[in-house]
């Protein structure tokens, strides 16, 4: 899998792959050594459906909420890959 996402990032826009806003995340988490197929598998879909020009407003609409809940996820993860790789932040005073 880490090459399909190596992948997308050398032949799918920079502007496409921002569209769905975890592709830059992904790209860190997986450089810490950590995966998840589910976002994976969503995020290949999404770019795909955005090819779709007859996708309606409806459709759109849902599909950015699902983005927002996969977002979620991209984050839970890239905290988990930072804190397990670099440990908790502390404030030094």
């Amino acid at each position: 899998m880490r090459a399909a996402i190596r992948l997308i990032g050398m032949f799918v826009p920079k502007s496409l792959t921002d569209s769905i806003g975890i592709s830059e995340h992904m790209y860190h988490i997986i450089a810490l050594g950590y995966d998840d197929e589910k976002i994976n598998v969503f995020a290949q879909a999404t770019l795909a459906k955005l090819l779709d020009d007859s996708l309606s407003g409806g459709d759109l609409t849902a599909l950015a909420l699902e983005t927002g809940k996969f977002g979620v996820d991209v984050m839970a993860l890239l905290d988990k890959a930072n804190t397990e790789t670099y440990g908790n932040p502390e404030l030094e005073l």
